[in-house]
């Protein structure tokens, strides 16, 4: 059997129009398009798909390579039907992030697909099984060895970019006399959750297995600018995680107005050296 032919990809992410079989050796300056989307349900589930035992066992999102001739989105489309027997369309899929990282190209998208769980028809030489876990379980993966860091960042993208989309409107309190205000966005310092609460600890989680590989969060400047909208769209999550998201939300604020007194601002040289929550 013929080993499978794909395009080779520039940095930029240009097909360059010379191409290589599953196995080769890749040359220097040329790199494979890897493929792949993470899928969810109404319900705030996420697909996750196991790998046959001798592919390694672990779970994982639905991806793969573009074979050659095809155009990203038609890979994708393709893997999904391949490994899930569900067919999409292009409109169904939403872009979500590319890039290159110096080994491969890649692109991300995300799509909705609402199909119980023995509706999927798996490529079995492939994959053991598919599942539907929740946001909160992912985490709890990841500390047993069972979904790697790359892939729970994922997931972190992801939630960053269904945030930035679609931001969140939030009631803001008036801490002096405890009566809502108007509606508007909340600043990025007021949106790190506080760490005693369930939520805070979820968030915890998954920063704890991102690149930061730290249990404490710190107020960074660049903390702040890539997972502060992170921690504060897992809000949004709160109803699917049965927890009281504007306690959480009262609780985050009150904890930042509580430091801005004590610190004076929290642009002074002690936060943008990183103060713990």
């Amino acid at each position: 059997m013929d080993r499978e032919l794909r395009d080779l990809y520039d940095y930029n992410l240009n097909n360059t129009g010379k191409t290589y079989r599953k196995g080769d050796s890749i040359p220097d300056g040329y790199y494979p398009m890897v493929v792949f989307a993470c899928i969810s349900n109404n319900k705030g589930e996420f697909l996750l798909q196991k790998r046959s035992l001798n592919k390694g066992g672990n779970w994982g999102v639905t991806g793969g390579h573009p074979k050659s001739g095809e155009t990203c989105i038609e890979g994708m489309i393709t893997e999904i039907k391949e490994e899930l027997g569900v067919s999409v369309t292009a409109d169904q899929l939403t872009e979500v992030e590319r890039g290159c990282d110096g080994t491969d190209c890649f692109v991300m998208y995300y799509t909705v697909i609402n199909k119980d769980i023995n509706e999927f028809i798996i490529q079995e030489e492939e994959l053991s099984e598919v599942r539907w876990f929740s946001l909160k379980e992912l985490p709890e993966l990841a500390s047993s060895n069972q979904l790697s860091k790359n892939q729970l960042e994922c997931f972190l993208r992801l939630i960053k970019f269904l945030a930035e989309k679609n931001p969140l409107q939030t009631k803001v309190r008036n801490f002096n006399n405890n009566k809502p205000c108007h509606t508007k966005p909340m600043p990025v310092y007021a949106r790190i959750l506080d760490i005693n609460s369930e939520m805070g600890e979820l968030g915890k989680e998954y920063l704890k297995h991102s690149r930061y590989g730290t249990e404490q969060f710190t107020l960074t400047e660049e903390f702040l600018m890539e997972y502060g909208d992170v921690l504060y769209s897992l809000l949004s999550l709160a109803e699917e995680l049965n927890i009281d998201s504007d306690n959480c939300l009262n609780m985050a604020i009150a904890k930042y107005q509580a430091r801005i007194e004590k610190n004076g601002s929290m642009g002074s040289e002690k936060s943008k050296n990183g103060a713990n929550i």
